[in-house]
């Protein structure tokens, strides 16, 4: 077993020690984002799905309480790592999530959150071997980064996964998440990591096939919603609904998330867009509102821009 003074990663260690049980669970992943990665509240609240305010007010108090209280935030030992794990991974997999989607000119410190969340997975994945969830997470990450050079043509313009050139697709990554995914699988203990991860191989799978198993996806999201939701998920699986033939399922679904969020969220209404436009020309002018809702809530240029010409086909 690794010791925790024995990891190359200073920053690993601080996230596990900002894990501390005694600080508020909805505070740990952005306190953990700002004090050891770097990440600024606006960086941070629209993946939270918090205004700036908002967040920041939560950061304050949560500072202000770990001073009242006098936390003593010692190292933790090995044997207290697993029951902090969980922050730790969605952690690294927000930062992940916030490279991936970094706007146009975005900060390296941004950017390079790509390569530091693979690294610091890994270590984990090392230091933590019989943790499934850990491998779930890398095979996750290791599936979405095999695909971002597809994410966007030479002008810069935004490629959706089902249009994307498949020859840009790094088949080896592929290979090896379907890999660190099946071993994760063999400790028979699954999470919401190694669920997403398989939606992911799935996905990327038609690499080989030809074809998305939309029906499968549908099916993989309806385990993940119904053990592990979140906005993200429900969203998603919605949509895997509606392109498995269940579109009226998919929008019921999207009705039934928290409202408030949903004025909010763009990928709520690009979800409802798209489903609306899929049960035929009576609905385009539905669809249409939807996408300009969607496109007032982007800030990212080239979503913008594709989100427009999605819009010029339902004329």
């Amino acid at each position: 077993m690794v010791e925790t003074s024995a990891l190359p990663d200073a920053r690993l260690k601080l996230m596990f020690v900002c894990a501390h049980p005694a600080i508020d669970e909805k505070i740990r992943i952005p306190l953990m984002l700002q004090t050891v990665l770097g990440l600024q509240v606006a960086d941070m609240a629209p993946a939270l799905m918090l205004s700036p305010t908002t967040l920041a007010q939560r950061l304050v108090r949560a500072k202000q309480k770990i001073r009242d209280t006098q936390i003593r935030f010692e190292e933790p030992s090995v044997d207290e790592l697993p029951d902090r794990l969980s922050c730790v991974l969605e952690c690294i997999y927000g930062a992940f999530g916030l490279s991936l989607d970094a706007i146009d000119g975005a900060e390296t410190r941004i950017t390079d959150l790509h390569d530091e969340a693979i690294y610091l997975c890994k270590i984990v994945c090392e230091l933590l071997p019989a943790e499934p969830e850990a491998k779930g997470l890398f095979a996750l990450m290791t599936f979405c980064s095999a695909r971002r050079a597809a994410r966007s043509d030479a002008q810069g313009n935004f490629i959706p996964l089902a249009e994307q050139d498949l020859s840009k697709w790094d088949k080896e990554a592929i290979v090896h998440a379907d890999q660190v995914l099946w071993s994760a699988s063999q400790h028979k203990k699954p999470g919401p990591f190694q669920l997403e991860a398989t939606v992911q191989s799935a996905h990327c799978h038609r690499l080989f096939t030809g074809q998305t198993p939309w029906k499968s996806i549908a099916h993989l999201y309806k385990q993940i919603n119904a053990y592990f939701p979140t906005q993200g998920s429900l969203v998603a699986g919605a949509v895997a609904m509606g392109e498995a033939g269940e579109i009226q399922a998919g929008l019921a679904q999207l009705e039934r998330m928290d409202a408030d969020l949903s004025k909010t969220f763009r990928a709520w209404w690009v979800a409802k867009a798209y489903l609306l436009s899929l049960q035929g020309k009576e609905s385009f002018a539905l669809a249409d509102h939807a996408y300009q809702i969607a496109i007032g809530l982007s800030n990212q240029e080239k979503i913008k821009v594709y989100l427009e010409s999605i819009r010029k086909t339902l004329k």
